[in-house]
């Protein structure tokens, strides 16, 4: 009896001792797929460039050190379904390190020693920073928004104190606040750092939602604090990292994850072997492979312009493109009228080798706006510019001067000694411009004699020349037309008192003393 008892314990306590071994190899399987999962680094496009079309360069960032090569890389392409691979694919690392964001978000506690604690490693963490990273601190509060930017080692020594908190409610909506306030400068999305001191996150119903946001700004969550099923999964949606505080080294790992962050992204590149016509457009999938760790996928378009752009770099194309403009601009410089200035005229020497000399450039202006409007001028004036020598006589000035006499008279009008011009309708009504010199231009142009300030004028709308105290009114080939006393003006006329001059939204009044 004593012995049945006996082996039915020791039989009992095998299937006992069964049960727990075989419960205790199921319980590290999953710790161990846990921790492998915890530990597995992921990877990030940060840029593709295919402006050198079928030349293809990627750039890939990954969150912990895992290095990359061609042995642990596969790159595919796809487009209209068929599939290619690139057989001269290169892995390359640049050396040196890139400027980082880095943002701590702390949670205040009501233990002043955890909370010197958390001031003590935001301190030590602006340390290992160069001047040219940028570090921000996030202190999570329920009531208010606390963001300090671009805090150095000498401002936080001074000045950076928690402040004392019993509970917290609202941890992720904290946090997703502070996402919305990033600005992601660059490339490189910023290191972002949560320093949890609570066991538990109360408001996990929208660790989702945070997740996705996360993932949409291409900015992984990294937690330091202790392990809780919130925070691991928090980080393991986001592509972060998990710093358990129970470890002792959990921080110097988060410090050279940061330092390490700091390594320019590795970057891949290869010749595409899918064939584009020039005049295509293709989108074209890329499939990347990182063995046992991850898959992406990306996509470029090939268009008719990055085609183009590719075809001119072409040494047979831009040679011969280059010999056909300049042969265009060749014969443009003989073709076109030439302008030859001597020391007191200028002489524009058509393209039939006919010479007009002019007194100056603008006098050149005049003739063309004039010819534009009015129609060319009679042969008989033009024959008498074209006589005119290298100097200039007092008998051609009175023959100028004759000329335009007989054009005034020719006009007929008043002669005014003075003459004003009175703004009655438009900007500035009852404003008054008195008409001196030679000639008066109008318009929105601030070279103007008169400047109005009216949207609806040409840059330069009209003008005034005092010929012999003749008051005559010109048409500067504005787009709206200048009316004079309600009527569309077609050719020059003279002023008499009183006429109205409609230019655009603005009326002006012609007074002559």
């Amino acid at each position: 009896m004593h012995f049945f008892v006996l082996y039915h314990r020791m039989n009992f306590g095998k299937i006992k001792f069964q049960s727990i071994v075989k419960w205790g190899f199921v319980i590290g399987i999953c710790f161990s797929t846990f921790s492998h999962l915890q530990s597995k680094p992921t990877f990030a496009i940060e840029d593709l460039n295919s402006t050198r079309f079928p030349e293809i360069e990627l750039q890939l960032r990954e969150n912990s050190p895992h290095p990359l090569s061609i042995n642990n890389l596969v790159v595919a392409e796809e487009m209209d379904g068929g599939r290619t691979i690139p057989l001269d694919l290169t892995v390359t690392r640049p050396p040196g390190s890139e400027p980082i964001q880095v943002v701590v978000s702390v949670q205040p506690t009501d233990s002043k020693a955890i909370n010197q604690w958390s001031t003590d490693l935001v301190t030590s963490l602006s340390s290992i920073l160069d001047s040219n990273d940028r570090l921000h601190v996030h202190i999570q509060e329920e009531k208010r928004f606390l963001f300090l930017k671009n805090r150095t080692r000498a401002s936080l020594e001074s000045g950076f104190i928690l402040p004392s908190t019993e509970t917290y409610t609202k941890t992720l909506e904290s946090l997703s606040i502070l996402m919305d306030n990033l600005a992601i400068s660059g490339k490189k999305s910023p290191f972002l750092v949560v320093v949890l001191h609570s066991k538990t996150i109360p408001d996990k119903h929208l660790l989702v939602d945070l997740s996705k946001k996360a993932r949409r700004m291409g900015i992984p969550i990294h937690i330091l604090g202790f392990e809780s099923r919130e925070s691991v999964k928090l980080t393991e949606y986001t592509d972060g990292k998990h710093y358990n505080l129970k470890e002792k080294d959990s921080t110097q790992k988060l410090f050279d994850d940061i330092l390490y962050y700091k390594k320019p992204p590795y970057r891949v590149s290869y010749t595409s072997r899918k064939q584009v016509k020039i005049l295509e457009e293709k989108n074209i999938q890329i499939d990347i492979g990182i063995l046992n760790v991850q898959n992406l996928s990306s996509e470029y378009k090939i268009t008719f312009f990055t085609r183009l752009e590719n075809s001119i770099k072409d040494p047979y194309i831009f040679i011969p493109s280059a010999i056909f403009f300049f042969l265009i601009c060749i014969s443009a410089l003989i073709l076109l009228p030439k302008v030859r200035r001597t020391n007191k005229k200028i002489i524009l020497v058509e393209a039939d080798g006919k010479e007009t000399v002019y007194q100056s450039t603008k006098e050149i202006e005049e003739d063309r706006v004039y010819e534009q409007m009015y129609g060319k001028k009679d042969e008989q004036t033009t024959s008498r510019k074209s006589s005119y020598q290298t100097d200039i006589y007092e008998s051609e000035l009175e023959e100028i001067d004759s000329e335009q006499n007989s054009f005034v008279d020719e006009l007929g009008g008043e002669s005014y000694s003075k003459a004003v011009l009175i703004q009655k309708e438009g900007p500035s009504p009852g404003r008054q411009y008195n008409l001196y010199g030679h000639e008066t231009l109008i318009g929105r142009l601030e070279t103007n004699h008169l400047v109005i300030w009216d949207n609806s004028l040409s840059p330069v709308h009209a003008r005034i020349k005092n010929i012999q105290n003749k008051f005559v009114l010109y048409d500067m080939l504005s787009l709206s037309g200048v009316y004079l006393n309600g009527k569309k003006l077609l050719r020059p006329k003279v002023l008499y008192d009183f006429d109205e001059i409609l230019i655009g939204k603005t009326l002006l009044i012609f007074r002559g003393k």
